[in-house]
């Protein structure tokens, strides 16, 4: 569980918060701190199902847990993009015209379908990786590999 969401996270951020495509160290504060939430999360996330028991609402708890993070993390993000030196007091909207509704909204647009391609990857991984495990198991009990020639363990 923790390798698939450390893979796909990682691919996603390779992808849409790149280091080094970025300008100044403003991209790489960026790729640290969404590289901070991916691992987090993934060891929360892993955390949970490492448990012998986990309930739906335990499950369901963990998943908005991380996504409204993600929220958060891409609401910031876009209130960095619009906030400039200047800010006029008393107005709703930033000095670029970004509003405080438009940046949650935007953080909500840009981070629920990086949260989604994130899990739906990650779970993609693990598919692969247990119908690869079950193929090699089956390979090698069919050879009489490691259950031996009378097929006790």
């Amino acid at each position: 569980m923790l390798v698939s969401l450390l893979t796909a996270g990682g691919f996603w951020l390779l992808l849409l918060s790149p280091p080094w495509d970025t300008e100044g160290s403003d991209g790489v504060g960026f790729f640290l701190t969404t590289a901070t939430y991916v691992l987090l999360g993934a060891l929360a996330m892993a955390g949970l199902y490492a448990r012998e028991e986990v309930t739906l609402k335990q499950e369901v708890l963990m998943l908005v847990a991380v996504w409204t993070a993600a929220v958060l993390l891409w609401t910031a993000r876009w209130l960095n993009l619009g906030v400039t030196a200047e800010h006029h007091p008393g107005t709703a909207y930033l000095v670029n015209g970004v509003s405080w509704t438009g940046s949650i909204f935007s953080g909500l647009w840009i981070a629920t379908p990086c949260f989604l391609a994130w899990q739906l990857l990650a779970l993609s991984i693990r598919a692969a990786w247990r119908r690869l495990s079950a193929r090699r198991r089956c390979a090698g009990s069919a050879a009489g590999g490691p259950t031996g020639a009378s097929g006790l363990r």
